[in-house]
């Protein structure tokens, strides 16, 4: 997909006051009354409503399957652990904590769920792995608080899944195709560090189909995706970004079951 960068402040309202425009055809009465502060009023309100989606795609950009040369690229569908103690020269995250080691990935959800299979976890050790969906809303979590420390299966489903489960696999519904995993696994000094990597290791992320060939993936069409570039925030560019990506999460599918 062709984005279009503009960077005139003057081309930038009139670009949305055209947006905004199209919303009010329906309505003849609303034409009328369509004043240029309710232009302003509309476009700010849509920004702001958009901007957590936009900015959440830097994070799929850089962090998921689709920028390689990124030094956080991550294949879709896999998880990538570290093993390093914030202080406050790490700058890559804000006040990272220093008491966990963090795990990071993106899954595309489109072909078929993913299955988080985490181990047991003993002596009560914290962990927690946060899922996220396209409009930056926690939709779940797997960990000890949550979920609990024992041996476990939880398939996360995009939006337009609807076979039935193994009863061994738990099912957690994201309304949005592509899904941030954040995950933290406590941390109790440096003598500890291995003790920690050795559970980070066991933590895997399965394609459904993998744990079950009866289950066939879906065909699903590649994506061209529109490169990241902070300049979008600041152009008619932001709207174009955000249509697109509305495509790829279902409003009104947030709750769980």
């Amino acid at each position: 997909m062709e984005v279009t960068k503009m960077h005139s402040n003057r081309r930038l309202f009139w670009g949305v006051v055209c947006i905004a425009l199209t919303i009010f055809t329906h309505s003849a009465s609303a034409r009328q009354e369509l004043t240029e502060s309710k232009v302003k009023k509309l476009v700010t309100d849509a920004y702001i409503w958009g901007f957590a989606i936009v900015e959440n795609y830097k994070g799929i950009y850089f962090y998921g399957g689709i920028d390689e040369n990124s030094p956080v690229y991550t294949p879709f569908n896999t998880v990538k652990h570290m093993s390093m103690f914030y202080d406050h020269t790490v700058t890559t995250v804000v006040s990272g904590n220093n008491d966990t080691f963090y795990s990071n990935g993106i899954l595309d959800l489109r072909a078929e769920p993913i299955v988080f299979h985490v181990p047991e976890v003993e002596d009560d050790r914290y962990y927690t792995f946060q899922l996220t969906s396209m409009t930056t809303d926690n939709f779940g979590y797997i960990g000890s608080r949550s979920t609990g420390t024992k041996e476990g299966y939880y398939a996360i489903t995009g939006p337009s899944f609807t076979e039935k489960l193994p009863e061994y696999i738990k099912q957690i519904k994201s309304p949005s195709e592509f899904v941030c995993v954040i995950g933290r696994t406590a941390v109790y000094n440096k003598e500890d560090a291995k003790t920690v990597m050795d559970i980070q290791k066991k933590y895997k992320l399965i394609p459904l189909s993998k744990l079950h060939p009866e289950y066939n993936p879906k065909p699903v069409p590649e994506i061209e995706w529109p490169k990241y570039s902070p300049d979008i925030l600041n152009t008619t560019s932001f709207f174009e970004y955000l249509n697109w990506l509305l495509q790829f999460h279902q409003f009104g599918n947030e709750e769980q079951d």
